[in-house]
């Protein structure tokens, strides 16, 4: 880049400043990824490893050797094999989402699919594919694009899985934004996974997301046969 390009986009900057999604503030030179400064961008949490292995929930105290569950997978398991839960859908990371859903802002599903990519690619090998958790036509039609599929395309390119769309929803729920924290907790799974997985069989499914947002990838690993 030339000083004068440089200086134009210095310039460019000073008047039409790159906010942060979360504090709003001007990056200024101090952009990270997901669209956050770099202060916002050290607040996102990673969950830990002393997780559920089949729905992600954080485990306390000893919950007993590998692979370890939480007590309601262990009494009721869920219609899934797994979760796979990289960050705490919670301040800043909910701006971020919100940029993508509402705000059509592309370029942060790319940016969620190489940090995924960065964390799931020692377990890619045995995926059969990466398919989004579909929106219903009527929600697909008012927003005009499935947020879904901004990340989960960009994942299955970098991990060198095959994208499929197989999945559809069958009935229209409510915005989750619009519920209060226990409704939403209540429907995620039932909404984002039973329902829809149960549509594919012969084979055990595994959700990718985060916390409270619901899944937005779906791997299928292929059942043992029976």
């Amino acid at each position: 880049m030339s000083g004068f390009s440089r200086w134009s986009a210095r310039l460019f900057d000073w008047f039409v400043p790159d906010t942060c999604l979360a504090c709003r503030r001007p990056r200024h030179g101090l952009a990270a990824p997901f669209g956050l400064c770099r202060a916002c961008h050290g607040r996102v949490v990673a969950v830990p490893a002393a997780s559920c292995a089949t729905c992600a929930r954080p485990l306390t105290g000893d919950a007993g050797p590998a692979p370890r569950r939480c007590g309601r997978c262990l009494v009721t398991p869920p219609p899934f094999a797994r979760l796979r839960v990289l960050w705490y859908y919670q301040p800043p990371l909910d701006a971020v989402i919100a940029g993508l859903k509402f705000e059509r802002l592309d370029y942060l599903g790319a940016e969620l699919a190489a940090a995924a990519a960065a964390h799931l690619a020692g377990e890619a090998a045995r995926w059969d594919l990466v398919a989004p958790v579909p929106l219903h036509w009527r929600r697909r039609l008012a927003r005009g694009f499935n947020q879904a599929e901004r990340i989960a395309s960009p994942l299955a390119a970098r991990l060198g899985v095959p994208f499929a769309t197989p999945l559809r929803r069958r009935r229209p729920t409510r915005p989750q934004v619009s519920l209060p924290r226990d409704e939403r907790q209540a429907v995620t799974l039932p909404a984002n996974t039973s329902t829809l997985l149960a549509q594919l069989p012969r084979a055990e499914w595994e959700a990718l997301g985060t916390t409270r947002s619901g899944a937005f990838a779906v791997r299928a690993i292929s059942s043992p046969a029976r």
